[in-house]
């Protein structure tokens, strides 16, 4: 049996969709030029965490634990940091756009010139607050202490909580 000849007609077809596909490519992504620093995986840990000063967009695809951190705009758009999991950020960690995670969001003496959006829930651990010019937006539950400041808080999933 020629296997050439079964291979040649399945080769053609394919051939077809990738030179149809031609204005769709790698380069209209660019994910290297939109991101100054991107992780696989995470960026700090809970027991040591990050910090660093970014100028332009910062994302992870799993979690950001981050202290004394500084993110700012750099070019055109509004994002400071994607991240695909949870975010945690402490101690004079200043944001200067719009945060995203995935999960669940914890902070702590922390500022936020935008919006902070999570895909969990959105907390404050109580004892240096925090400031949000912008608002908060959560999958989950809201719950902030009162010593955040922020414009305005939306939960979609378990209510909203301000201590």
């Amino acid at each position: 049996m020629d296997t050439c000849k079964y291979s040649r007609w399945v080769l053609l077809p394919v051939a077809g969709l990738l030179v149809g596909f031609g204005s769709v490519s790698a380069d209209t992504i660019q994910p290297f030029e939109y991101f100054s620093v991107y992780s696989l995986g995470n960026i700090g840990t809970a027991d040591n965490r990050f910090q660093a000063t970014f100028y332009g967009p910062a994302g992870a695809a799993g979690d950001a634990d981050l202290r004394s951190s500084n993110m700012y705009l750099s070019g055109t758009g509004d994002h400071v940091l994607h991240v695909g999991g949870n975010m945690t950020a402490q101690y004079y960690t200043t944001f200067g756009g719009i945060v995203e995670a995935g999960g669940n969001v914890g902070i702590n003496g922390v500022t936020i010139s935008a919006n902070l959006y999570s895909g969990g829930n959105i907390s404050d651990y109580g004892w240096s607050g925090a400031t949000i010019d912008g608002s908060a937006y959560a999958g989950g539950a809201v719950t902030f202490s009162n010593r955040v400041s922020v414009d305005e808080t939306f939960s979609v999933g378990a209510g909203l909580n301000m201590l």
